[in-house]
């Protein structure tokens, strides 16, 4: 589909290598944008060009897309409509490859994730590569986009710097629908409050169209949206009865290990994840999207010490560490 718009904005070029920063408005047609959606995952190209008179002298691609998103405690809906959300947290590696994962193997991972039904992709816990977030776009799945370091006074400011360097590079995917500003741990840092105020004002300061929120307590006054990790009916129960009007997610649930079995027998889904995903079911939760993994990993193999011996990876996915599914997947 090719939309053609066209905006101009005359300015004055600074000399010296000085920084201006020049803003101009597309408006196109009524009706003529199709919506992205996770069903029709249209996409457009946005051009920018530096003209000196009638020459063209720089020029920048950029891919983008047009939805709302809606978070709230009478559901979650993109576009006006409403659904749960349902997916996997993901770790930032998989199998003999280590973290050098070429786009080839994060579309089979995105395409693996949509046969088990997820419709969300936590980047846990880190900014993932770039071309990750375009397959999201153009496979219609959504994201939640995770910083990994909290702490608004570690490094001179450098965290929060982060914190922003994320939304700038990230902002014009359609498919990511919050800001993540830590994760567990990392959201117990020092001074979590004044954090959380500093984190969301580098995210609103640079996009104002998402809400912010935590896998964890971090600073609640500062997070849109809390998400919860681990936790059962009784933590969202409770939560929602203080803060009625605050949405909640499930955003990290179900370290199952399959009883040690790297293979487990069974086809049917393992206890844990159907017991610890039913605060999904609660009307006032957006849904559970973080089933931690969708595959298994390089490092954390059950039992501690000399009793993990010899596993040397995790049993949490849902396809081992091949990538082959187990049979509790289908």
């Amino acid at each position: 589909t090719v939309l053609a718009t066209n905006s101009s904005t005359h300015a004055q070029l600074q000399p010296g290598g000085a920084t201006s920063i020049v803003t101009t408005e597309l408006r196109p047609a009524a009706g003529a944008v199709r919506a992205w959606s996770l069903q029709d995952p249209q996409m457009y190209t946005v051009r920018a060009e530096v003209m000196v008179g009638n020459a063209s002298v720089d020029a920048v691609e950029t891919s983008a897309g047009f939805r709302s998103v809606h978070w709230g405690v009478d559901r979650f809906a993109v576009n006006g409509k409403a659904f749960d959300l349902r997916g996997f947290s993901h770790h930032n590696s998989i199998g003999g490859l280590g973290v050098a994962l070429p786009e080839r193997i994060n579309l089979f991972r995105v395409q693996a994730s949509r046969a088990l039904g997820s419709n969300i992709w936590r980047q846990s816990h880190n900014p993932y590569t770039p071309h990750l977030y375009s397959l999201l776009d153009a496979l219609g799945v959504l994201c939640w986009d995770e910083a990994r370091d909290y702490g608004a006074k570690y490094g001179g400011g450098a965290y929060v710097q982060a914190m922003g360097d994320m939304v700038k590079r990230d902002r014009n995917h359609p498919s990511i629908a919050v800001w993540s500003f830590c994760n567990e741990y990392e959201c117990k840092q020092e001074d979590a409050n004044y954090s959380g105020f500093a984190y969301r004002a580098a995210a609103y300061a640079l996009d104002g169209s998402r809400p912010v929120t935590a896998n964890g307590p971090a600073a609640p006054t500062a997070l849109d949206i809390q998400g919860f990790s681990h936790s059962n009916n009784k933590t969202f129960e409770q939560f929602h009865k203080q803060s009625p009007a605050k949405p909640t997610v499930l955003s990290e649930c179900c370290s199952c290990i399959d009883d040690g079995n790297q293979r487990p027998i069974s086809r049917g889904i393992p206890a844990c994840i159907s017991e610890q995903n039913s605060p999904g079911l609660l009307p006032y939760v957006a849904g559970s999207l973080g089933v931690w993994t969708l595959m298994d990993y390089f490092g954390e193999p059950h039992g501690t010490g000399s009793d993990s011996w010899p596993y040397v990876s995790s049993d949490f996915g849902q396809f081992d560490i091949a990538g082959f599914p187990k049979p509790h997947a289908f």
